[in-house]
This record gives structure tokens, sequence and C-alpha cells, in this order.
């Protein structure tokens, strides 16, 4: 059994994302496994426009954000389109611990 990240605050979670994004869900249950056995609280966001996505920070669809910093896409630029790059529930787990 993995031993989920210490923490000291209640992460926030969000998932940006497209309309019908086919990764949405897959994005949600690796935050879940991430923080298991606790809960964790997550907001999605479905961005309309190409300049929402921009304002938003919206790197790729589905773009997950913890506390409000993206960790995982920053380094592709702003997009409207879908991302290949999903992170793994390890990469989550790291930076639960740091941020």
């Amino acid at each position: 059994m993995t031993t989920p990240p210490t923490v000291t605050t209640s992460p926030r979670f969000a998932v940006l994302h497209v309309h019908a994004c086919p990764n949405v869900d897959v994005v949600i249950e690796r935050v879940r496994a991430a923080v298991a056995p606790l809960t964790a609280s997550i907001t999605t966001c479905e961005i309309d426009f190409d300049a929402d996505a921009d304002t938003a920070g919206m790197h790729g669809s589905p773009t997950l954000l913890i506390n409000e910093i993206n960790y995982f896409t920053s380094d592709q630029p702003r997009s409207f389109s879908c991302t290949l790059r999903l992170p793994t529930i390890d990469e989550i787990r790291t930076q639960l611990t740091r941020s």
C-alpha cells in the first residue's frame, strides 16, 4: 500500500478543460489515487474560448492546477487544444509534497 503524501494544508485542485474532453475523468481519478486514502476536493472548469484558455492558464485540455499552479504542462504554450501530457499519480504526489 502506498503512503499518501504529507501535506500541511488541504490542496485545491482544478481541472481546466474543453467541452467533452475525454481525459478529464482520467486526471480526476489520478488525483484521487494520489491523495488516497484522503479525499480531494476537485473543481472542474470548462473553458469555452481560446482567449479564456490563455487567461486561465490552460496549457492544453485537460490542465491540472494544484493551488492555482500548473506544475505539469507549463512548458507548453497556452492552448485551447487537447494535450497528451497527463500527470501521473507519482508526479501529483511529488508536487503535493512541494506545494
